[in-house]
């Protein structure tokens, strides 16, 4: 799925939760003389960038602005009107017919839901409110509250209709939250939006959900770096060396607060109604489709050995694992276009 091999003389991409910054190592981007452009906005409640290196056209990113904004406005759950508020508000009464992009995502979400036995479930907005993290409410809620959210916790009671796009919410009190698949649905829109332009050499950035169009202006691949748990913005411990791919990471490090010394994070386990705590503090997916990556990122929830095996199964998807121990795993076939750059992290061979 991957090729090529480390050059330090390449651009750097960071990723991380709120920002990512675009370094030349050294030396020109490309031989041509169109100057990159770019430009940043805040939506999806994250900041968002998109560059282009062989367009001077900026009307070409307004346009992907444009389709990220109607995204944000049918799918957060942060939006009264919004499509996916409406089929939260008529839970256990009717079905609410959506747009096809809703539809879509609504739809892939299921999918992963099953593949992943639930530990990824779009229904899990009872329990994303009940806690709040990274909100001015966040807290640890009361165990017989968690009970409760936890049992309206299930994507088989989410039916969908193909004939007219309709989504309906079997249980009163059920809520989708489609949180951990939208913004990669949006990363692959503008995707599309930018080749149908004719753009080959890009970098969108949707608040650390990366995807990179075509390979660099001078051919070579793209060096993206993986944010360091818990340390600031734009450190990272490892470079992966890629052209052409979409690139998630999940991680407890990314949202989440602090009690009595115990850290609790922004990813959930369905089965419990708690934080997951296995052991990873991170999981990075690399595959073409954005939207994929993003549902797959969620893959942490199933804990280094089963995430692995997991991964493995999926064609197209690489994955790079991170424990508490500072210890990296990575799937076979990211072999020699994964390097670690910080001597407090070690590579597993396997």
């Amino acid at each position: 799925m991957l090729s090529g091999s480390l050059n330090n003389k390449i651009l750097f991409v960071i990723i991380f939760t709120l920002f990512m910054t675009v370094l030349p190592a050294c030396g020109q981007l490309k031989d041509s003389d169109t100057e990159p452009i770019t430009k940043t906005k805040f939506m999806l409640d994250t900041i968002c960038s998109i560059t282009l290196y062989d367009t001077s056209d900026d009307e070409i990113i307004d346009q992907c602005f444009q389709k990220i904004d109607d995204i944000e406005e049918k799918m957060s759950v942060n939006l009264a009107e919004s499509e996916v508020s409406k089929i939260n508000q008529n839970a256990g009464i009717s079905p609410v017919k959506v747009s096809e992009d809703t539809y879509q995502v609504i739809r892939t979400g299921i999918k992963y839901s099953e593949m992943t036995s639930g530990r990824f479930d779009i229904s899990v907005g009872p329990l994303v409110k009940l806690w709040g993290i990274n909100t001015p409410d966040q807290k640890i809620p009361a165990e017989t509250a968690v009970e409760s959210a936890v049992a309206l916790i299930d994507y088989r009671k989410i039916k969908i209709n193909d004939a007219d796009k309709s989504v309906f919410l079997k249980e009163k009190g059920m809520l989708l939250d489609l949180g951990g698949i939208a913004k990669g649905y949006a990363g692959d829109a503008v995707a599309e939006i930018l080749r149908k332009k004719g753009v080959h050499h890009a970098i969108v950035d949707l608040g650390g959900n990366l995807a990179v169009i075509g390979s660099k202006p001078d051919g070579t691949n793209w060096n993206v770096g993986i944010q360091t748990p818990f340390e600031p913005n734009g450190d990272y411990f490892a470079v992966l060396n890629i052209s052409d791919e979409a690139v998630v990471t999940s991680g407890i490090y990314q949202r989440y607060f602090v009690k009595n010394k115990k850290i609790y994070h922004h990813i959930m386990n369905t089965k419990t109604g708690y934080p997951v705590d296995n052991g990873l503090v991170s999981a990075t997916v690399v595959c073409r489709s954005s939207m994929d990556a993003d549902a797959l990122a969620k893959v942490f929830t199933l804990g280094l050995e089963k995430g692995m095996e997991f991964i493995e199964n999926q064609k197209e998807a690489e994955a790079v694992f991170v424990t508490d121990k500072n210890e990296v795993y990575s799937t076979p076939g990211l072999k020699g276009l994964l390097k670690i750059t910080d001597d407090k992290y070690k590579l597993v061979e396997q």
